[in-house]
């Protein structure tokens, strides 16, 4: 009785399984919000059961039936669509909307496709700010590696339009739209597929590098998820081990006095102009370490505890910076501008004092000239090149300097991103 129980158990269970059908799935660049490229045919692929029928259609227009082949692909083609609207595509259950139909871009590379609109502002903010078009849209392609091979699919991403994110859009890619949008009338769609520092065989297949041994032997070097693991481990605790040494040796931390603290005296400091480097060598190498720097700043009644933005350019490697003895910011690699919000209540009528901690992991530690160097005051966080206000008070010139700890250079990070294929 148990036996032929198990057994009407296990048939049923069988017969339900059959009836279960694998969804249709669509990759994240067929989604919502998609441009497609104008006087080319439509085409659409994704995944369902092998041997399985799937329905493409545009919405009061033309269709395709196709069927899954044995590995459960799929790939439909239906006449281009006519530019000046846009569409609704449905793929068997699913619903793709808003689809406009003009140029699609492919915009790859690094650090100078990958840099965002945001980091621009200094320069295009009026003209960033002023410009709404739902027709520009990008696709930013997630940065994932995979040492295992090729992907058919990317991680969650979406298309975005200039007025949902238009911070988040490479400024290259953003201005060169807009342009070819102005010039046609036309949606233009990005596909963002940039990675800053990345070397050219990081973007190349492996079948593609079947010539070039090194670069197929480097990449096997690295294929083992239990040794890069343990790499990135053992590089977190020389970090670890640098960034404590650092910090107990440093006696502006250490001491008893702190060097952030705005009543100490630091009269006996060295003066030092801003982008001077009089201070970043030991006269033969460069100073890699800690290196402290403190201005002070008149603040008048008017402007004495109100919120204002921080600027201080870009600043190679690292920074800490204090407002009063309170820390307002830190950033940890050289290239982000740095834009520390300075809150309510903490600036006073009379003297401030501002205190820079800059961290050398690398050797050439300095300000980057050319940058906004300045207090900001109002909702404008921003700082126009050639342009100054009445609310914004310069940091530039003479700043009161003193060595930290002296250290050797930082550990060496790898980037897993750079390696071929």
């Amino acid at each position: 009785m148990n036996k032929l129980l198990i057994l009407t158990a296990l048939l049923g269970a069988g017969s339900f399984c059959q009836d279960i059908r694998a969804e249709v799935k669509l990759p994240q660049i067929i989604s919502d919000g998609m441009v497609v490229q104008r006087d080319r045919p439509l085409t659409l692929w994704g995944t369902a059961d092998p041997g399985e029928s799937v329905t493409v259609r545009v919405v009061k227009g033309k269709s395709a039936t196709v069927t899954a082949d044995s590995l459960g692909r799929w790939r439909a083609e239906l006449p281009a669509l006519k530019t000046g609207k846009t569409y609704t595509l449905t793929v068997a259950d699913k619903t793709v909307s808003n689809v406009a139909v003009g140029d699609v871009l492919l915009c790859s590379g690094q650090s100078n496709m990958e840099l965002p609109v945001s980091r621009v502002t200094d320069m295009f903010a009026d003209e960033v700010m002023e410009y709404r078009n739902p027709a520009i849209r990008q696709f930013l392609v997630p940065k994932e590696f995979d040492f295992d091979g090729e992907r058919s699919d990317l991680s969650p991403t979406s298309w975005k339009s200039v007025d949902d994110d238009v911070m988040g859009f490479s400024a290259l890619a953003y201005f060169t739209a807009k342009a070819l949008n102005s010039r046609t009338g036309l949606p233009v769609g990005i596909i963002n597929a940039s990675w800053g520092g990345t070397p050219v065989e990081s973007w190349i297949s492996e079948t593609a590098m079947s010539d070039y041994p090194y670069y197929l032997n480097q990449k096997a070097v690295y294929s083992s998820e239990a040794y890069r693991t343990a790499l990135k481990e053992q590089e977190w605790r020389n970090y670890q081990a640098w960034n404590s040494v650092i910090d107990a040796a440093d006696p502006g931390l250490a001491g008893a006095a702190k060097y952030y603290s705005p009543a100490l005296d630091d009269s006996d400091w060295q003066e030092t102009d801003l982008f001077s480097t009089s201070w970043a060598s030991d006269g033969m190498t460069p100073a890699n370490g800690s290196h402290w720097f403190r201005k002070t700043v008149d603040i008048d009644a008017s402007h004495a505890g109100k919120a204002a933005t921080l600027r201080l350019g870009c600043i190679v490697d690292a920074d800490s910076v204090w407002v009063n003895g309170r820390l307002v910011g830190f950033t940890t690699y050289q290239y982000p501008p740095r834009i520390y919000p300075i809150p309510e209540g903490l600036l006073k009528e009379g003297a401030n004092t501002i205190t820079v901690r800059l961290i050398s992991q690398n050797g050439a530690p300095h300000f980057v000239p050319e940058k906004p160097y300045k207090i900001i005051f109002g909702d404008r966080p921003y700082a126009v090149y050639g342009r100054t206000y009445p609310d914004e008070i310069s940091l530039e010139g003479l700043w009161r300097y003193r060595k930290g700890a002296p250290m050797p250079a930082g550990p060496a990070m790898m980037f897993y991103c750079y390696m071929p294929c």
